[in-house]
């Protein structure tokens, strides 16, 4: 009952999304953990532990969650603020994402690596062109100069 899942807004397909989930945690707790004394330490509020996961995965306990963070270049930044806002906490209580994927990206189970989006490679249904495109300038400065 505590796994979050990741939707596309546009398609309604589950997709896979990194997400950041803030979490409180017993100062006491981290003591004796190196690695978590370290993350906490780096948090800008002592007791505050962000976790990097990838939905769907299961989350904390609820009462621990402060906030829920996506935050990929593929898709629009979405940030739940559990504790402030009575809708964001329900939508996590709901344990559903609804996410934009920006264009010109694939999902992650496409292509994870994103070597195949269009922001990837600009220009290349251009190559073709460019040669042809060069032909032209230097036929157009040579045949310039021989007309003077």
């Amino acid at each position: 009952p505590r796994c979050i899942e990741a939707f596309d807004a546009d398609t309604g397909t589950q997709a896979l999304v990194p997400i950041e989930i803030d979490v409180r945690v017993d100062p006491a707790m981290l003591e004796g953990t190196p690695a978590l004394e370290a993350a906490a330490a780096s948090s800008p509020q002592p007791s505050v532990l962000t976790l990097r996961k990838v939905a769907p995965c299961l989350l904390p306990e609820f009462d621990s969650i402060l906030a829920v963070r996506v935050r990929a270049p593929r898709v629009w930044p979405l940030t739940l603020d559990v504790t402030n806002d009575e809708a964001h906490a329900l939508a996590v209580r709901r344990r559903v994402l609804y996410i934009k994927r920006k264009g010109g990206h694939l999902p992650y189970a496409d292509d994870h690596s994103a070597l195949r989006s269009l922001l990837c490679q600009p220009f290349a249904s251009l190559a073709p062109k460019l040669g042809q495109l060069r032909a032209l300038v230097a036929k157009g400065a040579g045949g310039g100069a021989a007309a003077v």
